[in-house]
């Protein structure tokens, strides 16, 4: 598989993460090694221009613990603007988002990624929705696996 058809597939997988999980905005971040920084690959729905520029420390916010712990983590809805300040999750900041969920793929051992889902209103995840991400993640993680071999 190409980069280019790659990118493409991975764009239709993040329209069908934003679709089945009624979610606002679904990114794809890469964790650079050598900057220590997480960068946003691809985002759709994404109401500010900002957003694919954002570059955090690795670990920082739900896409920092997700990628450490290896496991999906969950923002419910319903924390004050100040807790969201202090999430340190710029995305959630940049998108106005009220929960969010960042999920770990592992494409490889030296090319960390990962998805990230979230909306702007005061509605958490249900189990089905995070089920639903976690189907579309591992599709993603294939989409990569194909490109490294």
């Amino acid at each position: 598989m190409t980069k280019e058809e790659r990118d493409m597939t991975a764009a239709e997988l993040l329209r069908l993460l934003l679709s089945s999980t009624d979610s606002d905005v679904a990114a794809l971040g890469e964790a650079d090694a050598v900057t220590r920084k997480l960068k946003w690959l691809l985002v759709e729905g994404g109401a500010s221009v900002r957003t694919e520029r954002i570059r955090q420390k690795l670990s920082d916010g739900l896409t920092g613990s997700a990628l450490r712990s290896g496991r999906m983590i969950k923002l419910d809805s319903g924390l004050t603007d100040k807790e969201f300040f202090k999430l340190g999750e710029a995305i959630v900041l940049t998108e106005g988002l009220r929960a969010a969920a960042a999920l770990p793929l592992h494409p490889s051992k030296h090319h960390a990624l990962v998805a990230f889902i979230g909306r702007r209103r005061d509605e958490s995840y249900s189990a089905a929705a995070m089920s639903q991400a976690d189907e579309v993640g591992r599709l993603l993680t294939a989409c990569w696996r194909s490109d490294v071999q």
